[in-house]
């Protein structure tokens, strides 16, 4: 409870999935990030590739009715 009052505790949301706490984004981020592009070679080779999907809906419903939910990482 004591966590829940200064804002120490994760928020759980509808779909049972938890947000993390107010607490936790302030000192785990930043304001601005140093983001900058980075050049790359386009991939040639004959391995398998790494798929990336990128959404900002936190559980995107698939075409199969399932839900894909997202990584963040801080």
């Amino acid at each position: 409870m004591l966590k829940k009052l200064l804002g120490l505790a994760p928020k759980q949301e509808s779909d049972g999935s938890y947000s993390p706490s107010k607490v936790a984004l302030k000192l785990a981020t930043q304001e601005k990030t140093d983001y900058k592009p980075v050049p790359y070679e386009p991939y040639t080779g004959k391995r398998t590739k790494i798929l990336v999907i990128c959404t900002e809906v936190k559980n995107m419903e698939m075409k199969n009715g399932k839900f894909f939910q997202r990584v963040t990482i801080l």
